[in-house]
């Protein structure tokens, strides 16, 4: 049975560069599973209501079931921003499959950051519900681990989830 590494936080924070930086740096295989690029095929038809969000996530944590269950191990880039999101793709997965994994940074390193341009057109009043400013992220209640990515380098994040989840994968 393959395992999940559900990867939370805000855009821009580091999910999926840590992804692929666990994902060559270690002895597993791994899927990587994006919500960017989800949002680009499977999840195209979804906008950004509440409503299309939760879809969004129950057909990214079904996929990442669906791999699991064939042994494959899934590293899911997903911001989901509510608990009750995260308790719902737990559910799916299944909770002992199931590692979450929170990716902090803070909104002034994201807006420098700015990878996707997305802080810039909110500042600019070019998109609005913008999760972090008009809607909430709420921070994870029971993560597995959370790690601070304006403060640790990649290689160090990448390692320090990889450590913290075969504790978990292998109950050591």
């Amino acid at each position: 049975m393959g395992s999940t590494i559900w990867l939370t936080g805000l855009s821009g924070a580091g999910k999926t560069t840590i992804a692929h930086e666990m994902k060559k740096n270690v002895s597993y295989q791994f899927v990587i599973v994006d919500g960017d690029e989800l949002r680009l095929g499977i999840n195209k038809n979804l906008g950004f209501s509440d409503e299309d969000r939760k879809e969004n996530i129950f057909r990214a944590a079904h996929i990442c079931r669906l791999l699991n269950d064939n042994n494959i191990n899934v590293i899911a880039c997903i911001m989901s921003p509510t608990e009750e999101q995260r308790e719902m793709a737990k559910e799916i997965i299944g909770q002992d499959n199931f590692f979450l994994g929170y990716i902090r940074c803070d909104i002034d390193t994201l807006i420098q950051r700015d990878t996707k341009g997305l802080y810039a057109k909110y500042l600019k009043g070019e998109i609005k519900n913008m999760v972090g400013f008009d809607l909430p992220y709420e921070q994870p209640l029971n993560e597995n681990i959370c790690i601070d990515t304006p403060s640790t380098d990649i290689t160090t994040c990448a390692t320090k989830i990889l450590d913290k989840w075969l504790s978990f994968r292998f109950n050591l």
